[in-house]
Order: structure tokens, then C-alpha cells, then sequence
């Protein structure tokens, strides 16, 4: 990145590369609301906006009704959730790596 020259028989400055990352990092972290940088599968980045959304206007009874019909047609019991986690923390690690897998929820001593 270049910098104007701090006087006029200086040539353009370059920042270094910790400073560019700096800069990048701050652009990233300071980004306004409703703002993002995404990345894409192919590795294009863009900076996106997302819709207003309007004021939240449902009642505490209206959420909680959606919440046991979500429950009553998709849910499945927690320890089932639980084993699912597991099984699939399991085969991730089979195809990763042959050490075992702590689940992250696990404390291990060090």
C-alpha cells in the first residue's frame, strides 16, 4: 500500500506488511452495522448489506406457541442430538486424523 511522500523530494512510502495486515484487520473489526466481508468458494471477497429488518412486533405467548410447534415437528430428544453429534464428531476424526477426538464440550486435564 502506497503512502504520499511526507515531503516533496520523497518518493511514494510502501506500508509493511504488518501494518497492511493491521489495516485490514481494522477494516474487518470496524466494519458499520449491518455490514459484512464474505468470502466465496472461489476466493472473490466482497462487502455486502443486509435488509433492514423491521421491529421484532411478535407477543412473548406467539413465540413461545412457534417454538412447541417447531419442537412438535422437527425436533428429535436431546440425548438423540446428542449421539448424532457424537457419531458425526466421531467420523469427521476417522477421516482426519487416526488420534482420538475430544468432544468440545469435554474439560480435559493438561
Amino acid at each position: 500500500m502506497k503512502r504520499d511522500p511526507k515531503a516533496e523530494t520523497q518518493y511514494e512510502l510502501f506500508s509493511s506488511l504488518a501494518e497492511q495486515w493491521e489495516q485490514w484487520v481494522d477494516c474487518l473489526r470496524f466494519q458499520p452495522a449491518r455490514q459484512a466481508t464474505v468470502a466465496s468458494q472461489d476466493g472473490r471477497v466482497a462487502s455486502i448489506r443486509t435488509m433492514t429488518i423491521p421491529s421484532y412486533t411478535a407477543t412473548d405467548e406467539q413465540v413461545e406457541e412457534i417454538k412447541r410447534e417447531s419442537i412438535a415437528r422437527y425436533g428429535i430428544p436431546y440425548a438423540e442430538a446428542e449421539r448424532n453429534v457424537q457419531e458425526t464428531l466421531v467420523a469427521d476424526a476417522q477421516v482426519l486424523s487416526p488420534d482420538p477426538i475430544v468432544p468440545p464440550y469435554e474439560v480435559v486435564a493438561v
